[in-house]
């Protein structure tokens, strides 16, 4: 359950960087930037970096893709961008049409770069692939995005809050699989380039019999390489047949292959107040030390599962 944990929170991160990396080499385009020009819900417009080409965002299509409206070159408005790392400022440009007085009342002569394009009064709907939808608003510097049964494929539906702003908060968050519902009351993620560490004081996993298991002071760091993934976890952890804590310690790095959910290599821990076992990771399958005095499965079939 802890590796479906592991595993579920962060597939879709995986994806990301998988994609990212297929870029390699490649030349992306050139950058785009969002600007705020008043507080409607999509009061906004892209610019490029060199401040040469506009477009005003007009809505979102039932895609959840934005759609925009091409304004072009802002000189032809009489208006220039003046782009730098403090920001993003309108001025006038050298030769000013008729156009130009009216816009600079529209836009204001000062506009500030927002990482996304976001309202603080009206959220921004948008359907998730397979059902669902997410709502997303900005509360100050903070991006808050509502899950609501957003189905991320087949597999996986996300309901909950997260906030994103130095750290990734999660709030009455719910991952619910075809094997277990995980219940998240509140954790903290921090995002490195193809790493992940999580904490939690306190979060609850359901089995497919609705079997409990509690998992308190929790900490998960995740690692994206290539072609696997590399688990470390610690904490205390309760099962429903023991009712007592044990403490949950990696030994060795949890490893697991791409595409698969059983890890080849690594090694677990947990203690309790009557005994000890190691579970052991190897290519060949689940090796097990010791006795822990609990009625859990620690079959292969159900650590993987």
């Amino acid at each position: 359950m802890v590796l479906l944990l592991a595993l579920v929170l962060f597939g879709y991160g995986e994806e990301v960087i998988e994609k990212l990396k297929e870029k390699i080499g490649q030349d992306l385009g050139k950058p785009v930037l969002f600007v705020r020009y008043g507080q409607g819900a999509f009061d906004w417009l892209a610019v490029t970096s060199d401040g040469k080409f506009m477009a005003k965002l007009e809505g979102v299509e039932e895609d959840g893709t934005f759609k925009y409206k091409i304004l072009g070159d802002p000189k032809k408005y009489g208006l220039r961008f003046e782009i730098s790392l403090e920001g993003v400022k309108l001025k006038k440009a050298l030769d000013e049409p008729a156009l130009t007085k009216a816009m600079l009342k529209a836009l204001g002569k000062s506009l500030i770069i927002k990482a996304l394009p976001t309202t603080r009064s009206l959220p921004l709907i948008v359907n998730c692939k397979k059902g669902g939808d997410m709502e997303v608003k900005i509360d100050k510097d903070k991006t808050i995005i509502l899950y609501r049964s957003c189905i991320y494929n087949e597999d996986v539906i996300l309901d909950g809050t997260q906030e994103i702003e130095e750290v990734i908060t999660y709030k009455d968050f719910t991952i619910t699989t075809s094997s277990a519902t995980i219940k998240i009351p509140t954790a903290t993620l921090r995002v490195g380039l193809n790493s992940y560490h999580l904490t939690s004081p306190y979060l609850e996993i359901y089995d497919q019999s609705n079997a409990l298991t509690q998992l308190k002071e929790y900490v998960l760091d995740l690692t994206l390489y290539s072609d696997y993934t590399q688990i470390v976890t610690n904490g205390l952890i309760k099962t429903e047949c023991t009712q007592e804590w044990a403490n949950l310690e990696t030994l060795e790095p949890i490893l697991v292959r791409k595409d698969e959910k059983c890890p080849y290599s690594g090694s677990l821990k947990a203690t309790n107040s009557k005994s000890e076992v190691i579970i052991n990771f190897k290519e060949e399958g689940i090796e097990i030390e010791g006795e822990l005095y609990s009625c859990q499965d620690l079959s292969q079939e159900a650590v993987c599962r």
